[in-house]
């Protein structure tokens, strides 16, 4: 936290620097008073409200931020990643795909009832 703080402390308004945190590098600037931290985090790559992340927390507990600083609406929780749940999807998927495939046509049971009310 003390680092953020003479971060903070040490830029001026709007201008840009580079941040060593958590084993990455990040480009910070401080707009506003609050300092920014610019998302690169490859799990937010569809998320394209979201460029900035406010560093006014050390708990993680921090707010995502659009274009012009101000708070991104909610995000969506990611998409799993997990090799399992990943195939248990696709097989519901298919599962789904084939029942849709399997069912008749509405044509085809209009004629079914058809045939056998005419016999």
């Amino acid at each position: 936290y003390a680092g953020l703080a003479e971060v903070h402390a040490a830029l001026r308004e709007n201008e840009i620097a580079v941040l060593y945190r958590n084993l990455h590098f990040s480009t910070v600037i401080k707009r506003e008073g609050a300092l920014y931290a610019l998302v690169t985090d490859a799990g937010y790559r569809d998320e394209t409200t979201i460029v900035w992340e406010r560093l006014d927390a050390v708990d993680g507990d921090t707010d995502l931020c659009g274009a012009d600083f101000r708070k991104a609406a909610a995000k969506a929780e990611p998409a799993p990643q997990d090799p399992d749940h990943l195939l248990a999807l696709q097989l519901q998927r298919e599962a789904e795909a084939e029942g849709a495939r399997a069912a008749p046509a509405p044509n085809d049971t209009d004629a079914s009832l058809q045939a056998a009310l005419a016999a």
